[in-house]
């Protein structure tokens, strides 16, 4: 935080004193190499470095004028005119009543600085199409100024602070204003601010069975703010801050930074606890080793897992989290109703995850955002726009080690192609081949029920029935199943049998088996390595066993690999079929 503050001054020196500032401008700042030894605002801390560095100070919000004086500040005359006139009635005549002081070189080393808070409320980022008249006076006023040779040479200061989103790009296309983004409070800065508290009687119960360093690390990605929240309430409560309260606070401060567009997830499976899926299991552990050895610029950042529904994708991007140790949250939609809303809310996700440590993002049924329809919507080029800037922040190598991207989708054909390109990272979901069915009917009659230890579940699992059969359609035959054992013996908790097993088998429908295999198909044609393939191991030994019935007629039996003359005219029948279908209803 020093570093920036001092930027500022050295950026007044170096002509460059017409300043943007974005990012975590609302926080809480301590940091006693500033001088800062209890928590205060990003903007008393501001004003705070700014008086101590020769600065006179005067600062404009939704009130009006104030002409700033902080308590170690030296009591110096106001350079400033008296204000007249209403700030929100008018903005760009308002502030330029400032500017001359703001031209004039002062005497003694004396500096001039005009904050103006919310520019991203009075300029927010938009086509400068749709701009109002006031609006475009606000922006010429604003760079006249700050191009101006006498404003430059000058050395005093003209900052824009931004509460919550980002500004309109005509600041920065003519060159007049530079932008300084302040980040989340990374490790140290959560350690400081957590020593404090811990010092104050108040808290030091929240402190009792969690240790500063332990704290300091489950509290990544948050705002001080809200880990100040996080220890008002455990201390009202006279408790210690437990791992369910830093879940919850996470969960309310994602909300409300990101406008409920993304949603934490406490991710607590683990890969021993996903049946079959050996290639990105064996993908996983990849990572985890070029992360441990900060190999980041190899590490993946955007992945597409493609297949049919119901088969685990949810649980396993759990378990990937768990295991990289990131944290996990899941991406709604971003559209809205009213204009240039959609454009803010993709800006509040990509801001919010550009300022975390490193995370991980889970996006379902992909194509909804990332569609070949985009742009054909009637919208007015919104959908086309909002692509645009995920594909910007995709792409952007930065974010690479510290913000990963997994895009599951069951239609892969929907996706753009821009989004297929950007990555060789795709994995295949599909049904549990006959291995993995019988150990999913084990796992969870003997996790949900009571087994009965004659059953054969790999003769089970052989069922024609279950040939379509998903991860979630096994935990519902299996429901079923104690159901039909419990009815039968008119208790909970009785035996399953084979027989009950046999009859939610039988009674079970698997639902639309051609959209399934359609589907599947799909998926098989995106790939573009064949190791990808579930029945070919990480060293290309092909085990037939492991190849769902459904899809043998496709596989080349020699190698495994997929025969593309038999996809194709599979996939052309099932097109057939599924037309015949829509056109018969």
């Amino acid at each position: 935080m020093k570093d920036f503050f001092q930027k500022l001054v050295d950026m007044s020196k170096n002509r460059q004193n017409a300043v943007v500032i974005t990012g975590n401008t609302q926080d809480l700042i301590i940091n006693k190499n500033l001088g800062i030894h209890t928590p205060m605002t990003f903007n008393y801390a501001l004003c705070t470095f700014l008086a101590d560095s020769n600065f006179q100070i005067g600062s404009i919000n939704s009130t009006g004028f104030s002409h700033v004086v902080p308590p170690n500040g030296k009591n110096r005359s106001n350079p400033f005119p008296r204000a007249t006139g209403d700030f929100l009635e008018n903005p760009p005549i308002y502030i330029s009543q400032f500017f001359d002081s703001l031209i004039k070189s002062n005497e003694d080393d004396l500096k001039t600085v005009l904050i103006i808070n919310g520019i991203d409320l009075l300029l927010p980022e938009s086509d400068k199409n749709t701009l109002s008249r006031e609006q475009q006076a606000h922006i010429y006023i604003s760079t006249e100024l700050a191009l101006s040779p006498s404003f430059k040479r000058s050395g005093n200061l003209f900052l824009y602070i931004a509460l919550e989103g980002k500004v309109q790009e005509s600041l920065f296309n003519s060159g007049a204003f530079s932008e300084i983004n302040i980040p989340l409070p990374d490790y140290d800065q959560r350690f400081e601010f957590l020593e404090y508290m811990q010092n104050q009687d108040f808290f030091k119960c929240c402190f009792e069975k969690v240790g500063l360093e332990l704290l300091a690390k489950s509290t990544a990605g948050l705002p001080l703010m809200f880990i100040e929240r996080l220890l008002r309430d455990a201390a009202n409560k006279k408790k210690y801050v437990s791992d369910r309260d830093v879940i919850e606070i996470k969960k309310d401060a994602t909300c409300q930074l990101t406008g409920g567009h993304l949603e934490f997830i406490d991710s607590t499976k683990t890969l021993d606890d996903i049946v079959g899926l050996q290639q990105i299991k064996s993908h996983i552990q990849y990572e985890k080793a070029l992360q441990d050895s900060k190999n980041y610029e190899r590490m993946s950042s955007l992945e597409i897992w493609m297949g049919v529904p119901g088969v685990g994708k949810t649980y396993t991007v759990d378990a990937y989290a768990n295991t990289q140790g990131w944290a996990l949250y899941r991406w709604k939609d971003v559209r809205s109703k009213w204009v240039g809303e959609s454009e803010k809310n993709m800006d509040k996700v990509t801001e919010f995850a550009e300022q975390q440590e490193q995370i991980m993002i889970f996006i379902d049924e992909a194509d909804q955002i990332g569609g070949r329809s985009i742009g054909q919507n009637g919208d007015g080029g919104v959908d086309a726009r909002i692509f645009g800037k995920f594909l910007e922040f995709t792409g952007d190598t930065k974010l690479r080690g510290k913000v990963k991207i997994i895009l599951a989708t069951n239609r892969v054909d929907l996706l753009d192609p821009a989004i297929l390109d950007r990555t060789s990272e795709k994995y295949l979901f599909l049904p549990p081949n006959t291995n993995e069915k019988a150990e999913l009917l084990e796992l969870y009659l003997k996790k949900f029920g009571n087994a009965a230890e004659d059953i054969d579940f790999k003769e089970i699992a052989r069922n024609k029935n279950l040939e379509f059969a998903s991860t979630r359609d096994m935990i519902k035959i299996v429901n079923r199943a104690i159901k039909y054992s419990d009815l039968e013996t008119k208790q909970f908790d009785s035996l399953v049998k084979t027989s009950h097993l046999i009859r939610a088998i039988s009674e079970y429908n698997t639902g639309n088996t051609i959209e399934i295999e359609y589907i599947a198909l799909l998926s098989l044609e995106c790939l573009e390595f064949s190791d990808a393939l579930l029945w070919i191991d990480e060293k290309g030994n092909y085990d037939e066993k492991l190849v769902p019935e459904f899809l043998k007629r496709i596989i080349e039996k020699d190698s495994g690999r997929i025969n593309q003359i038999s996809l194709q005219n599979r996939l052309n029948e099932l097109k057939k079929i599924r037309l015949n279908s829509k056109l018969t209803r």
